[in-house]
């Protein structure tokens, strides 16, 4: 009987072990799923609404983590940027496929830039492959491919701007 148990708690134990060698996940990697924000999110930079997913305006709603895991929602990956910069902080960023505005990493997207009205009017749209991105700036009269480089150029010039944030 006493060796019945032992097999079945080391078992058990085996087991459990194999799970979590599966399925690892730190306390951290927990708090950094993606999800949509609220109503009531704001930018962690300028204070302005973060667009849902189903607004106009939320294919340029952008998401990034802490090093500790916190979230912080943008309305626009401008703000973003500049956030990361004065803090001088390493975020892991996300903004949203332009089309399908399913969350992508920043080095995952392909930039365009164009004439389009943003949040706070950094004018860059974001796709999951090249060819959308071609698409759009086919169809969309002084677009142009961009990168994520050129955003974060950008910002030096948002930073004389953005005397609120």
């Amino acid at each position: 009987m006493m060796k019945k148990i032992v097999a079945m708690l080391v078992s058990m134990s085996l087991a459990f072990t194999a799970m979590a060698v599966v399925h690892p996940q730190t306390e951290v990697e927990a708090k950094t799923k993606l999800v949509e924000p609220t109503n009531k999110s704001h930018c962690a930079l300028c204070n302005m609404v973060v667009y849902r997913k189903n607004h106009a305006m939320g294919a340029y709603s952008a998401q990034a983590f802490t090093k500790k895991g916190k979230r912080l929602f943008f309305d626009d990956a401008g703000c973003m940027i500049i956030y990361e910069s004065k803090r001088k902080e390493t975020l892991k960023k996300y903004v949203r496929d332009y089309s399908t505005k399913k969350w992508l990493s920043v080095n995952k997207a392909y930039y365009v830039k164009g004439n389009m009205t943003t949040p706070m009017d950094y004018g860059y749209a974001y796709f999951s492959t090249k060819k959308a991105a071609k698409n759009y700036v086919k169809s969309h009269k002084g677009a142009k491919l961009s990168s994520y480089a050129a955003l974060k150029k950008q910002r030096k010039n948002a930073l004389r701007k953005c005397s609120g944030c």
